[in-house]
């Protein structure tokens, strides 16, 4: 009886660091998937980033509103002409950033989802 007494001795030191390094080998796998999924999200995020930039370009293209129809595409300012004379609002200012018509054009494309 004493022989099984010795190896039940040994199994009950053995158990808990059979049980420690379980849990230390399980945590370390949950932490390298919890890095891969980081690294997939900020990857899945600088792409997304990148379809973006290429759909709508990194600045949105700027055109003048005024009297726009709704059929009509915004155009240049009579400030880069060189003829502020032929518009009402560029009488008064001295960059075409300062008029409350100097808007950003919507770009539609279709098929791309932002």
């Amino acid at each position: 009886m004493s022989d099984h007494r010795a190896e039940f001795e040994a199994w009950e030191e053995t158990v808990p660091l059979i049980v420690f390094v379980t849990g230390a080998i399980a945590w370390e796998a949950w932490n390298a998937r919890s890095a891969t999924i980081d690294a997939l999200q900020a990857e899945r995020d600088v792409l997304k980033a990148e379809v973006k930039r290429l759909t709508y370009g990194t600045e949105p293209t700027y055109g003048c509103h005024v009297d726009l129809m709704d059929d009509e595409q915004p155009d240049g300012c009579v400030l880069d002409y060189g003829k502020p004379n032929d518009c009402v609002y560029a009488k008064r200012i001295t960059d075409k950033t300062q008029c409350e018509y100097w808007k950003p054009i919507k770009i539609v494309r279709t098929g791309v989802q932002p």
